[in-house]
């Protein structure tokens, strides 16, 4: 592994432990109106906040899986060129099962998608569009011409994800913050 290589497994790596926080700060600042609206109580307008849940714990779940997936497929006993093909294809299918859950819930509860979730679904396929063509330019065509956009695209990503959870995690604790601070003053 290049020093580029090994440090974008680092970042990846830190944005799990992030994308595991920010999920439960999530949970923490909206924990009866997420148990309501999984009961089916609450109106379309909350349903936001179950459609952005129902994202953030599937990224805290698909993620760092990522990382199990690899390892396992490196202590395999086959040739590397067929390790790789298992890489590529394992993550793009967990990248597909993760847009099947996520329209899956959002079907179950009724709900529209969220910006957030409408946001992670859109990177989500990005990452399995990534995936083929550099399957496609590494096993297929064999021309290693997309390496570096590959190494850099899916960490990119990532950092997309965990950064706009933040950012909406953020809002919901000004939300809540908010009426603290105004009759404080």
């Amino acid at each position: 592994m290049d020093g580029i290589s090994l440090y974008l497994f680092k970042i990846s790596e830190y944005l799990n432990i992030v994308q595991v926080v920010i999920t439960l700060t999530f949970i923490y600042l909206t924990k009866r109106k997420i148990f309501d609206l999984l009961k089916g109580h609450g109106t379309p307008k909350e349903s936001v906040i179950l459609s952005s849940f129902i994202c953030l714990f599937l990224n805290m779940v698909t993620f760092p899986s990522f990382s199990f997936m690899n390892e396992a497929i490196l202590s395999l006993e086959m040739p590397i060129e067929t390790k790789r093909v298992l890489h590529y294809l394992c993550h793009t299918f967990s990248m597909l099962f993760y847009l099947l859950l996520m329209s899956y819930f959002h079907i179950l509860y009724r709900i529209r998608f969220s910006q957030y979730s409408l946001l992670c679904s859109v990177l989500a396929f990005v990452v399995s569009v990534l995936q083929v063509s550099r399957y496609f330019d590494r096993m297929v065509f064999e021309t290693n011409q997309l390496g570096f956009i590959y190494k850099v695209g899916i960490v990119a990503v990532g950092i997309m994800i965990v950064f706009c959870g933040f950012i909406y995690v953020g809002f919901l604790a000004y939300l809540r913050i908010k009426p603290l601070v105004l009759r404080s003053l």
